[in-house]
């Protein structure tokens, strides 16, 4: 097996690579001599070195700056690994390659390999500067814990380079409940302003991940921002419409004034045509960037029981303007079963309820 796919889950690992037993042993040396050095100084030298360190930190903090728009740890197209049986483009690369092993990265791994996330996902931002903008990053989810380890992997290491301030809010459906993906990214919608006065909100497919670090995750106070439209599912071609599929950013003024998503399409399709719907409705029009870099990659799922198709999705996509007031934000029906905080990012677990025009189709003789 290459090295530079290999993750040690007893050394840790750093961008992929496994750490050096000699390095480590080194390391251990030099940690112990200045141990040693520091008990002979004496109980008066190491107060004057704290003292000093609270008054170095203070000094950075009267100096920190905003920011620069353009963030100088940009490093251009993110390398991607993911396992051939994951990858659309499989058959355009080498099939020879060896199954890549100990990938993705578990929970606990991601955590220890971004040091500097707080409790709950969140990340407030670089040392030597302050972040221009914070951003929500809203996931809905369910029984796609390895799509989620892939996701949770790169996304830190993107929103980091961009020196944002962020949480990940993964919004889980618990129960037996067809798939809502509308109701799912609401609550968390709702979830996210109670906690954090947020200046953008990204909803975002869990199966999906941005190949260039140079892919703006911020909002356009004008503009509702498609950040993904080329997927190489599609060969990096837009399939145009109305859609605004797999990754979309709104303001919260943008959000609540779409009323957020509908919360009445069950299974898979129809949310995001009807959010399209929504926008065009509003003052706000659909940006996308069309630069070359702008390219996600779309992880490979099985068909989930749980997610079928909606059969009639495209009836209620034709009444989307007359069902944009009473039915989204304002109607949100969801009950909070638990919220699990764990390093990497914060879970939200959600029941779903029917809407009524399902209940109604079901019940009819």
């Amino acid at each position: 097996m290459n090295e530079w796919v290999q993750v040690s889950r007893k050394q840790g690992f750093v961008d992929g690579a496994k750490v050096d037993e000699t390095v480590t042993d080194c390391l251990n040396v030099t940690i112990k001599r200045d141990k040693a050095i520091g008990t002979l100084s004496g109980n008066v030298q190491n107060i004057t070195e704290k003292n000093g360190t609270k008054m170095e930190q203070e000094n950075v903090k009267k100096k920190k700056e905003m920011c620069p728009t353009i963030s100088p740890l940009l490093k251009g197209p993110i390398s991607i690994l993911i396992n051939l049986e994951l990858d659309y483009n499989a058959k355009k690369t080498n099939t020879s390659k060896p199954p890549l092993q100990n990938w993705p990265p578990t929970l606990e791994e991601v955590a220890v390999h971004y040091k500097d996330l707080k409790l709950g996902g969140s990340y407030a931002g670089p040392r030597d500067c302050k972040c221009k903008t914070s951003v929500a990053v809203i996931v809905p989810f369910r029984d796609r814990e390895m799509h989620l380890r892939y996701f949770l992997y790169y996304i830190h290491q993107l929103l980091q380079r961009q020196q944002l301030c962020y949480q990940i809010i993964v919004a889980e459906q618990v129960g037996s409940e067809t798939f809502n993906k509308g109701q799912l990214m609401n609550s968390a919608f709702v979830y996210a302003n109670r906690s954090t006065n947020f200046d953008c909100f990204i909803f975002h497919d869990v199966d999906v991940i941005a190949e260039d670090d140079r892919i703006p995750y911020t909002c356009n106070s004008d503009h509702v921002y498609h950040l993904a439209p080329y997927l190489d599912k599609f060969n990096y071609k837009w399939g145009g419409y109305l859609t605004v599929c797999a990754a979309l950013a709104f303001t919260k003024e943008q959000f609540t004034a779409v009323n957020g998503y509908s919360g009445e399409f069950v299974g898979w399709g129809g949310e995001d045509d009807d959010m399209g719907v929504r926008i065009k409705s509003t003052k706000y029009t659909v940006s996308r960037l069309k630069e070359n870099y702008i390219r996600f990659k779309m992880i490979k799922h099985n068909s989930d029981k749980g997610n079928p198709k909606n059969p009639r999705r495209l009836n209620r996509l034709r009444l989307a303007h007359e069902r944009m007031k009473e039915d989204g934000l304002s109607s949100l029906n969801t009950s909070t079963v638990d919220v699990i905080k764990y390093m990497t990012h914060t879970r939200l677990k959600l029941k779903t309820f029917m809407p009524k025009y399902v209940k109604e189709v079901l019940n009819r003789p």
